[in-house]
């Protein structure tokens, strides 16, 4: 509430000149020293013109500085303990394995038939990050918002167009799995890949392209890929009846393939191709299959269409969330060169989409995030680094490639400045900085080491992972790039830890690593550690790491800690191409924020923007904000309902409700039979009659029966009553947190009984409250000098028969509301039933007589 109260300071005094465009542009891992490094020596020079005209600062980052964290909190306004995002890895507490944090999917029920597998619904994709997302607000203000490739926004939100970034899956529902053939043996890296073994016969070699698994069941899905010599720089490769020729050292265009299943089913997807090498020796690589937007399978954009308008005006375009082949590059599959190549295509990819909405004057919020300079910085940190082990077997091309990437964001950041008008507004935010990632740290090696991790008797000790713990000896294990996790009782499958002890142990634990010093490089390792509570507060900060490890400049926590490993060393120097890194004390790698206004940080009258957290509410304070109207009643059917409803009022008003159902379906029938008289006056002809009567019975039959639940059903609400509250998300999120609040001060959140998750016990009283979104979008009002009935997000039969409680933004995250009164009126029904068989029979006594 204190962000809204900020919000509407800001909106009196920014200047409002009519329509006014908001502009963020993000760069993924921008670092304030390299960029004020290079806005002084006058490489930047469209960013040192913005820091001087408008506003430049370090931005602090998240606790960790990991993007997935950062830009959650960037897109909610939220602390993690609120939105649920701590790391790339989280752990499952019951199976103790590595989970994925951005995205979930949940697998469809199926039944069997004749082997295969039918799915009887479809399957549900969610993102596992909560809280309102700032353009879903703007979006309902009346600000027509685009979004291109923000991280943590797979399945997209309901905005005006959006396009996502990190989460979205490969065909293989996979973060990137591509597939090299060879002929030699090629030993599987450290993310790994599809290895396939390959012989040459004639000139020729025949293999598969394996896909996603049968939607029915059984062996994954594959199709036919050929190769054929053309000389030993040059081949063709033959995939989906379509043949296309490479030459060593490219890389094709997308290539559409099709895994066809059940007869009549597919899966679409595309791929590129690089020929590392030709015959006799072939070495090919092929990039994780991606989502093909012409026909996508997954829901990559919304609109759905959005996806194809792109790749229809701008051409076939990367839709993995992560597409660079950063560990294709790093297990040594391609050479620095052609990951540069792969570099500028997605790059020029996204300019492309980028500038296209920009030219876009209905846009009022435009949303884009370019990680290029995160992947570049990564892999060749050791080039740019004199310091760095692998400095030394670098080339030329690798040395200027991180400058490269700076230079290529100014002359984007150029580019942009020259389409703006006079009164938009623009923001340069990055979600973190750099540093080097000089060492491995093995964190769970120091665990074992001082007694806090115990193996079984039988494990052989030089490497081990998490089903290899002995876990009623076990008080601490490590997993993801920042965590600790405590082993606590009734949290953990096998907690030993009480939550008495936890307060020691963590200190305990804290002092000793708060020691840990390198001896081969004479330095200490950690910065700083945090423990949970100091900085997470919201109801899903018991889902984050108990100690989260702040690592000094160099060091970082190895691949296999992240997945709960160890291997024999407690450290080892960092050989890889992947030298730079950002996953250490936050107070080291702050982001950057440049904006082509003054932002004055001392002064109370203007907003005052510290961390990453806060950006979202200084876009919200320059858009222009549109009172829009939720529709309330609109179906074609509303006035003969409401006509239906004052007459049967009375009955439900002065006599007991039973006796008033009753009598109400006793008019029920009496009407029927009046409407059918008067088809058979109308219509001569028995078809047109039977048609009329059809039409005029059931069209009563909805009225009269929906008018008659709104008053004598569960969902009538009357003084005194005891109610029932329950919100549900709409099926591609979870639900943020919401907040009752006083109708007299919305800024002052009041308790109401809690039954459940969302769901609400409420004796209604005189008083008015209201549930209100965590950005202050009011979803409901209780009280007794109102209707009280469910509200739900409008859907197309609404406009036949409107829902009497009216209708949620489509913005929102909220699908539906139901309230229900705890008096028994579930058989009301029964009684309408009773009140319907009445006339019947008393007319069959009359015709007897």
């Amino acid at each position: 509430m204190f962000k809204l109260l900020v919000l509407c300071i800001v909106l009196i005094i920014l200047p409002n000149d009519g329509r006014t465009r908001t502009v963020i542009l993000g760069f993924d891992g921008m670092d304030p020293q390299l960029v004020q490094q290079w806005m002084n020596s006058g490489d930047l020079p469209h960013f040192k013109d913005l820091a001087i005209n408008g506003h430049f600062q370090s931005l602090a980052t998240t606790n960790p500085a990991q993007s997935p964290v950062a830009w959650s909190s960037f897109a909610t306004g939220l602390n993690p303990g609120k939105h649920g995002i701590f790391d790339f890895i989280h752990r499952d507490p019951e199976k103790l394995e590595p989970v994925y944090s951005i995205s979930g999917f949940k697998q469809a029920e199926t039944f069997d038939f004749l082997g295969w597998q039918v799915p009887t619904a479809e399957p549900v994709i969610y993102n596992k990050r909560l809280g309102k997302p700032f353009w879903l607000t703007a979006e309902g203000a009346g600000n027509n918002s685009s979004i291109l490739r923000v991280p943590v926004t797979y399945p997209p939100d309901n905005v005006s167009s959006m396009l996502s970034g990190m989460g979205v899956p490969d065909l293989l529902g996979t973060q990137g799995t591509y597939t090299f053939y060879a002929t030699k043996f090629i030993n599987k890296g450290k993310a790994g890949g599809n290895i396939v073994r390959i012989k040459v016969k004639n000139d020729r070699i025949e293999t598969k392209l394996h896909g996603p698994p049968n939607p029915f069941g059984g062996d994954v899905l594959s199709i036919p890929l050929m190769m054929n010599k053309i000389d030993h720089k040059s081949l063709t490769v033959n995939i989906n009846g379509e043949t296309v020729e490479l030459q060593q050292g490219d890389w094709s265009q997308w290539l559409a393939v099709k895994f066809s299943y059940g007869g009549v089913f597919s899966l679409n997807g595309m791929v590129r191709m690089h020929l590392v090498e030709s015959f006799p020796r072939v070495k090919l690589y092929i990039s994780p299959i991606n989502i093909n937007p012409q026909s996508a399978v997954l829901p990559i954009a919304n609109p759905p269409e959005f996806a194809k308008q792109l790749s229809d005006e701008l051409g076939m375009y990367h839709t993995l969330g992560m597409p660079e082949e950063t560990w294709s590059l790093n297990d040594g599959l391609i050479d620095s060169s052609t990951y540069l190549q792969m570099v500028k295509t997605v790059l020029a990819e996204r300019e492309k989409m980028f500038f296209r909405q920009l030219d876009d004057e209905n846009i009022e919020l435009l949303v884009a995030v370019f990680v290029q300079t995160d992947r570049i910085s990564h892999m060749f940190w050791r080039a740019y680094d004199s310091q760095h082990p692998g400095y030394a077997n670098t080339t030329e091309i690798e040395r200027s490639a991180i400058k490269w990437i700076y230079t290529e964001a100014d002359r984007i950041l150029g580019e942009t400045l020259s389409k703006l008008q006079p009164s938009d507004k623009l923001m340069v935010i990055s979600d973190h900085g750099f540093a080097p990632y000089y060492r491995h740290v093995n964190l769970n090696r120091w665990l074992l080491q001082q007694g806090y991790l115990t193996l079984h008797s039988n494990i052989d000790q030089e490497k081990f992972t998490l089903k290899d713990v002995d876990w009623q000896k076990t008080s601490a294990y490590a997993m993801g790039l920042n965590g600790i996790y405590l082993n606590l009782k009734g949290r953990e499958k096998f907690g030993l830890i009480t939550t008495d002890e936890v307060p020691q142990l963590g200190n305990e634990i804290i002092t000793k690593l708060n020691l840990l010093y390198d001896t081969e490089k004479q330095m200490p390792v950690i910065n700083h550690i945090y423990k949970r509570d100091d900085i997470y507060y919201g109801e899903q900060s018991v889902n984050s790491p108990d100690l989260i490890i702040g690592y000094k400049r160099g060091y970082r926590a190895s691949w296999q800690t992240v997945l709960g490993e160890a291997p024999q060393e407690l450290f080892t120097t960092n050989t890889d191409k992947w030298s730079g890194d950002h996953c250490i004390d936050p107070q080291l790698v702050p982001g950057v924020l440049f904006t082509n206004f003054q932002l004055n940080q001392n002064s109370l009258n203007k907003m005052k923007v510290t961390n990453i957290v806060d950006v979202g509410t200084l876009a919200l304070s320059t858009l222009s904000q549109k009172k829009i109207n939720i529709e309330e009643n609109t179906g074609i059917l509303d006035l003969p309902r409401s006509f239906v409803t004052s007459i049967l009022s009375p009955l439900h008003k002065y006599l007991l409700p039973t006796l008033a159902t009753i009598i109400t379906g006793f008019v029920l029938i009496l009407w029927l039979k009046f409407l059918m008289l008067i088809s058979k006056k109308i219509a001569r002809k028995f078809a047109i009659r039977l048609l009329l009567r059809s039409i005029l019975l059931s069209v009563s039959l909805i009225i009269y029966i929906d008018a008659a639940q709104g008053l004598f059903s569960k969902d009538n609400i009357s003084l005194a009553d005891d109610i029932i509250i329950k919100a549900m998300a709409i099926d591609t999120v979870k639900l943020p947190h919401l907040a009752w609040v006083t109708a007299d001060d919305p800024g002052q959140n009041i308790e109401i009984q809690s039954i459940g998750k969302n769901i609400w016990q409420y004796h209604l009283t005189d008083s008015k409250i209201l549930l209100q979104e965590s950005d202050g979008y009011q979803l409901m009002e209780l009280s007794i000098t109102s209707p009280i009935h469910s509200k739900v997000q409008k859907q197309w039969w609404h406009n036949i028969l409107s829902n009497r409680g009216g209708y949620i933004s489509p913005q929102s995250q909220v699908k539906k509301i139901t309230v229900e009164s705890l008096r028994n009126n579930n058989l009301w029904w029964l009684w309408l039933l009773v009140g319907m068989f009445l006339p019947i029979f008393f007319l069959k006594v009359l015709r007897r007589h």
